[in-house]
């Protein structure tokens, strides 16, 4: 049986709509909203299930973090206006 890993939309190239990420082991991983390319919002889930309570992104604004499959943190990244700024 073959696990989802990533499902989404592109139109033009670029994501739009709701994008949902799983973690290898099948948990799910992000939902994340876009709009012609830009982030909109997103929650993210830490491998054993809970909400990640530092990602927060809303209106195209605030810090989405990623984290790999043991739950240690690989990656955060600060969003503006729908865009990724830095990483840490």
């Amino acid at each position: 049986m073959v696990k989802k890993k990533e499902e989404g939309q592109w139109v033009n190239g670029k994501a739009h709509g709701v994008f949902e990420d799983w973690y290898p082991v099948g948990g799910k991983k992000a939902e994340q909203v876009f709009e012609d390319g830009e982030l909109i919002s997103a929650v993210v889930w830490k491998p054993d299930g809970q909400k990640c309570m530092i990602s927060h992104v809303l209106d195209g604004e605030g810090v989405l973090v990623e984290y790999d499959g043991s739950g240690k943190e690989i990656d955060r990244n600060l969003i503006v206006s729908g865009k990724k700024l830095a990483s840490k």
